[in-house]
C-alpha cells in the first residue's frame, strides 16, 4: 500500500537527509472516503526466510506503522462513528500475522545461530583437549627417553 511520503530535510549537522515525521502517518491519506482499501495478503514464513535481517527490520517497521495507522482508525471509529463500521479488521489480521511470522523467522535464525555457536565452541574445546593430550604424550616420550638414558648409563 502506498501512502504519501513525508518531506525530506537536510540538517546541517547530519550527513544524510532526516525524515520529518508528522501526525498524518497515523491516518490513511491515500484511500478516499469509505472506499475499502486494497490490501495484499500476509507474508508467509517461507518468503520471510529468504529475506535478509535488514529487509526484515525494514518490513517490521513498515508493518508497525501500518498497525499504528489501523489502530488509530479503529480508535477513531470507536469514539466518533459506528464501531461496527470499521472495515479494516482483515488488514489488522494480516499485519499481526505477518509480524508474528517475522518473530518466528527471527527466532529460528537465533536458534540456528546459537546451535552453531555451541557446536563451534565444542569443536574448539575438543581441539584444545587434543592439543593438550599431544603435549602430554610428547612430555611422556621425553620422560621415557630420559629414564631409558639414565638406565643405559647406569648399566
Amino acid at each position: 500500500m502506498l501512502r504519501a511520503c513525508s518531506f525530506l530535510r537536510v540538517s546541517p549537522m547530519a550527513p544524510r537527509p532526516v525524515m520529518l515525521r508528522s501526525i498524518t502517518e497515523f491516518y490513511d491519506t491515500v484511500t478516499p472516503g469509505n472506499e475499502r482499501p486494497k490490501a495484499g495478503r500476509a507474508w508467509t514464513a517461507s518468503e520471510l526466510r529468504m529475506k535478509s535481517f535488514g529487509d526484515l527490520h525494514k518490513l517490521w517497521h513498515v508493518l508497525l506503522k501500518e498497525k499504528n495507522m489501523l489502530m488509530t482508525q479503529r480508535a477513531e471509529y470507536r469514539s466518533t462513528k459506528d464501531p461496527t463500521a470499521w472495515t479494516n479488521r482483515y488488514r489488522m489480521k494480516k499485519v499481526r500475522l505477518s509480524m508474528a511470522r517475522i518473530r518466528v523467522v527471527l527466532g529460528e535464525r537465533q536458534r540456528v545461530y546459537l546451535e552453531a555457536k555451541q557446536k563451534v565452541r565444542g569443536m574448539y574445546a575438543q581441539q584444545k583437549r587434543l592439543e593438550r593430550l599431544q603435549k602430554q604424550e610428547e612430555q611422556i616420550k621425553i620422560d621415557l627417553a630420559k629414564v631409558a638414558a639414565t638406565q643405559s648409563q647406569s648399566e
